[in-house]
C-alpha cells in the first residue's frame, strides 16, 4: 500500500525509510488488526482482495499439507452406518482444507454466501468470513460474498443478527456438538453467538482445544496461580457452553483429532 502511494506521488524512499513509515502507522492505529486492515483497504482500493490473496498463498510449501490438515481431512472421511462429521465452519479465507480433501477424494462443497446450498452427499465447508481460493475458476461469484477482514466487514456481520454466517453458526451450536480448533475464542461475535446458544444449557455441549500458558516465573506463588487461572478460564468458558481441552503443545492436536475418527 505504501509503495503504491509513493509511486502515485513520485516519491522514492529506501527500505529503512519505508519501514519507519510502517512502524509509525502501526503505532498510530493502536495495533488493532481490524483498524489497520481498514486503513490498508482504503489505501489499496480495488487491489485489496488481490493483495490478500497473493500474501495468503505466496509462502505455501507442498500445497499447505501439514499434520493438522491431514488430521482434519481424516476425520472428514465419510463413515459407513455412522453420522460422522456434519460440516466444517472456518474463519479462514484460504482453500488449504479444500485442497487436502480433494487429494483424498472426499466430496465437499465450499459455502461462502447466503445463496449457496449443499446436498447431503457433500461435506459442507462454511467460509463464514469469506473465501479466496487460489484458482479464480473455483469461485462461483463474489457479489454476495463478504470478506470479513477489515473493520467495516466485521461490523456488517456483527450488527446483522440475520446474516447468513451468524445463522449457520447458531444452527450448528444449537443442533450439534462442535469442536473448536485453532481459535483464540476472543472474537466478540463468536462469543456472542456462543452465549446465545448456551442460554438454556445446563452442561457444556461443545469443546475447544487451547494451549496452556507457560509459567514465566519460577516462584511457587506464580505456579499456583497458573492453576487458579486455568480453573477460572474453564469456568468462564463453561458459561459459554464450552469445555476446554488443554494441551501443552500445538503438536498434540493432530493426534487428538485422529483419535476421534477411530
Amino acid at each position: 500500500m505504501i509503495d503504491n502511494k509513493l509511486k502515485e506521488s513520485s516519491i522514492v524512499l529506501n527500505k529503512a525509510e519505508k519501514q519507519e513509515i510502517i512502524n509509525q502507522i502501526m503505532e498510530s492505529q493502536d495495533a488493532s488488526p481490524l483498524i489497520q486492515a481498514r486503513y490498508i483497504r482504503t489505501g489499496l482500493g480495488d487491489k485489496f482482495v488481490d493483495v490478500i490473496s497473493h500474501v495468503l498463498y505466496k509462502n505455501i510449501v507442498g500445497g499447505g499439507v501439514s499434520d493438522l490438515m491431514n488430521a482434519i481431512a481424516q476425520i472428514s472421511m465419510p463413515k459407513r452406518n455412522a453420522l460422522g462429521l456434519r460440516g466444517v465452519i472456518t474463519f479462514n479465507f484460504d482453500d488449504i482444507l479444500e485442497a487436502n480433501l480433494r487429494s483424498r477424494h472426499i466430496p465437499y462443497y465450499s459455502i461462502y454466501s447466503d445463496t449457496d446450498t449443499c446436498s447431503s452427499e457433500y461435506l459442507p465447508i462454511y467460509h463464514v468470513h469469506g473465501y479466496l481460493p487460489r484458482n479464480a475458476n473455483d469461485i462461483r461469484e463474489t457479489a454476495n460474498s463478504l470478506l470479513v477482514f477489515s473493520e467495516e466487514g466485521y461490523h456488517a456481520v456483527i450488527i446483522d443478527p440475520y446474516h447468513w454466517s451468524n445463522i449457520i453458526q447458531l444452527n450448528y451450536l444449537r443442533e450439534n456438538t462442535c469442536l473448536m480448533v485453532g481459535l483464540s475464542l476472543t472474537d466478540p461475535n463468536l462469543r456472542r453467538l456462543l452465549a446465545i446458544a448456551a442460554r438454556k444449557l445446563t452442561e457444556p455441549k461443545h469443546y475447544a482445544i487451547l494451549k496452556r500458558q507457560n509459567v514465566v516465573s519460577t516462584g511457587k506463588a506464580a505456579s499456583v496461580f497458573v492453576n487458579v487461572d486455568q480453573k477460572l478460564q474453564e469456568e468462564s468458558f463453561r458459561e459459554l457452553g464450552l469445555k476446554i481441552i488443554w494441551v501443552d503443545d500445538y503438536d498434540e492436536i493432530p493426534g487428538m483429532l485422529i483419535s476421534l475418527s477411530k
